[in-house]
């Protein structure tokens, strides 16, 4: 005999006893499955969309996001307002391949590459003066990129990408909580 967990509509015999609960316990677990439907939804649609959902913090965007997921850009906008790690990069799957209209290559130029490999030799994060070089060589080439036809999300998307790339790279000093620069 199945366990009252395991118990479906069919295996309920409307002629015993017990039918009232376990068609009550049925309908509970039911309910407590239609209940999951809606975040299962919501969570299938940012997988879909390249957003990190099985961190803590993707988690935490998902249970806290109120965006309309049939809106892609506004999907993505607020994936990445809420951490700029949520985003994964739109890998084709094997064996496909994916084509742009526009593709924007973005470079990050610094005029302060030999001190900037000293200090990262020494273990010291970047000075103010490498920060403000690299973050306005990044926003330059944002700027060239719309000059170019580029959309401004593809821009600004590509002044994100070598703005972590900067700071993964030492070039950037990280933020802190309250939002300023730490100073190494």
């Amino acid at each position: 005999m199945a366990t009252k967990d395991e118990l479906t509509l069919d295996d309920i015999d409307d002629e015993a006893a017990d039918a009232p609960s376990q068609l009550r316990s049925f309908a509970q677990r039911a309910g407590e499955k239609a209940a999951k439907v809606p975040m299962l939804e919501k969570e299938l649609a940012a997988v879909k969309l390249g957003i990190d959902v099985d961190s803590r913090m993707g988690q935490a965007w998902l249970n806290s996001t109120t965006v309309d997921f049939t809106d892609k850009e506004a999907t993505l906008a607020d994936a990445t307002e809420f951490s700029t790690t949520l985003v994964k990069a739109n890998e084709a799957p094997a064996g496909e391949t994916t084509t742009t209209e526009t593709e924007t290559t973005v470079e990050t130029v610094t005029s302060t590459e030999g001190a900037e490999r000293t200090a990262l030799a020494d273990g010291s994060v970047a000075s103010a003066a490498a920060i403000e070089n690299t973050s306005q060589g990044n926003l330059h080439i944002a700027e060239e990129a719309i000059k170019q036809g580029a959309t401004e999300y593809e821009a600004m998307g590509g002044f994100i990408h070598a703005q972590t790339k900067s700071l993964a790279e030492g070039k950037i000093a990280p933020l802190e909580s309250s939002g300023r620069r730490r100073n190494g």
